[in-house]
């Protein structure tokens, strides 16, 4: 039986999706379009959210 703490499964959580928008952003870049930008902090400062 497995066990993960609250903290490792948010941490894979986390990580699992930007791993997934990065293919996303990949296959984007290679179909010739600009992909979405997905900086929270960038989209914060600059009131985009």
């Amino acid at each position: 039986e497995w066990q993960n703490s609250v903290t490792d499964i948010l941490t894979h959580l986390n990580l699992h999706s930007a791993y997934h928008r990065g293919q996303i952003a990949t296959k984007t870049r290679q179909s010739g379009y600009a992909p979405a930008y997905t900086d929270f902090i960038h989209a914060v400062r600059n009131n985009l959210i």
